[in-house]
C-alpha cells in the first residue's frame, strides 16, 4: 500500500461518517470471519472499511 492509497481509504472513511454525531459508536466485528477483504482493525475489533455501520443498524 502507498500513501495515495491510504488517503483514499481516510477519504472513504470519512466520507461515510461525516454527518454522523461523534457519539455515535460503530458496529465491530471481534474476528475477520466472512468479512470482505477491505478490513481495518481498530481498538474494539475489525471494520469492513468500504461499508462501515452503526452498532444499532438491524441489516448487519
Amino acid at each position: 500500500m502507498n500513501v495515495s492509497q491510504l488517503r483514499s481509504i481516510a477519504e472513504s472513511i470519512l466520507e461515510q461518517i461525516e454527518d454522523w454525531d461523534d457519539d455515535t459508536v460503530i458496529h465491530t466485528s471481534c474476528n475477520t470471519y466472512g468479512m470482505p477483504y477491505t478490513i481495518l482493525e481498530v481498538s474494539d475489533g475489525f471494520i469492513d472499511y468500504t461499508d462501515i455501520r452503526m452498532e444499532d443498524d438491524d441489516d448487519y
